[in-house]
Order: C-alpha cells, then sequence, then structure tokens
C-alpha cells in the first residue's frame, strides 16, 4: 500500500516568483533626457555625452555684440573682460572668425564602472539575497542599488580627477574645475527601474 507523500512548501515558491520577478527588470543610471542646462538650454543628457566622450565643436563667422563696464574714469572695468549686457554700460559689435573649440572627453560614467563595478557586483548580490530570504522587497534591493551606483556617479563628477577647465573658461567661471559649475548636470544623474530590454520606467 502506497504511502501518502505530502509537499510541504517553505518558501520554494516565493523564491521562484522573487527570481522571476528579478529577471524581469533592469536598474539604468545615468543623465536623464528631459533636464535642461539654464545657461546652455541644452539638454544636461546631451550635454553629458558630449563631456564624457568629448568633442569639437566649429562656429561660422558672425557678428557678436560684446559687453563692457567702463568706471567713471573712463576705463574699461574688469580689466577689460567682457561682462553680461545687464552689467555693462557700454556695448559694441565685432565681428568673430571662423574658429572651433576642442572639449576633451572627461569620462565620468566610464570611469566610475571601470572603478565601481566590482563593489556594484558585491552590493547587487547582497540586495537579491535578502530579496530572496524575504528580508527586503525586490523594490527596495533595487531601489538600493541603483542609490549607491548614483551616488558612485555623482561623487565622480565631483572629484574627477579629470583634465582642468582651459584659461578662457576659467576667467569666465571662476574654476579650473570642470563639470561642476552650476551642479546642474551632477543633480541629473539617477536611476530608474524598469522593465528588462524595454527602456521604459516601470
Amino acid at each position: 500500500m502506497a504511502k501518502a507523500v505530502r509537499d510541504i512548501d517553505r518558501g520554494y515558491a516565493r523564491i521562484i516568483r522573487t527570481l522571476a520577478e528579478l529577471k524581469g527588470k533592469e536598474i539604468a543610471v545615468g543623465l536623464q533626457a528631459g533636464d535642461v542646462h539654464k545657461e546652455s538650454g541644452m539638454d544636461v543628457a546631451r550635454l553629458a555625452a558630449i563631456h564624457e566622450f568629448g568633442a569639437t565643436i566649429n562656429f561660422k563667422a558672425r557678428t557678436q555684440t560684446v559687453y563692457h563696464k567702463i568706471s567713471a574714469s573712463g576705463d574699461f572695468s574688469n580689466g577689460g573682460r567682457f561682462v553680461k549686457a545687464r552689467k555693462s554700460n557700454f556695448a559694441r559689435d565685432v565681428s568673430v572668425g571662423a574658429h572651433y573649440i576642442v572639449i576633451p572627453a572627461r569620462p565620468f560614467v566610464r570611469r566610475t564602472f571601470d572603478e565601481k563595478h566590482v563593489a556594484w557586483h558585491n552590493t547587487a548580490q547582497a540586495q537579491v539575497g535578502l530579496v530572496i530570504d524575504g528580508k527586503k522587497s525586490t523594490s527596495a534591493a533595487l531601489a538600493t542599488i541603483g542609490n549607491v551606483m548614483e551616488r558612485d556617479i555623482k561623487a565622480k563628477i565631483a572629484d574627477g580627477p579629470f583634465l582642468p577647465n582651459a584659461p578662457s573658461t576659467v576667467r569666465r567661471k571662476k574654476s579650473a574645475k570642470p563639470l561642476i559649475e552650476s551642479g546642474r548636470m551632477r543633480q541629473s544623474v539617477r536611476h530608474v527601474v524598469r522593465r528588462r530590454g524595454s527602456g521604459r520606467v516601470t
């Protein structure tokens, strides 16, 4: 006579569901399209790509209005350098010849990955373990991983090291440190959790 067999689920079904849920998600970290850089009016994600990979920007010959501040003695203030229109009391039109500028690559995303990918892998393993053990939800674990990656990329933007700004940029922005003059790009680094392969937030 056959004996009765009882199938007692001690969490196996939950683990299988959890693994399926994790397999269907991915974390995208970086500059998300839609944020605008105040000074240039450019999408921050596009600006970040220029800094990440470098670029050569060509300018056509043109006429441009430049602004100065003249002191009471009749001399140019600010060492004769240009000022913003709202701070000026003298303007003139000048001809600017065709020229180009080279923006060197400052790969803050790729360098962060090279330096931190092992630590990220360890963080992910630890978080998945917590989910499998039922100690943390899938969404909370993915958020933790994303926050760690986001934090590391922001730190790389702030600390570099990268090639310093060109002298002309230093005069304009008062700093040789690239990437952080307004903080807008660093603030725009964030992570999103989405369905794997969809390119869309879930």
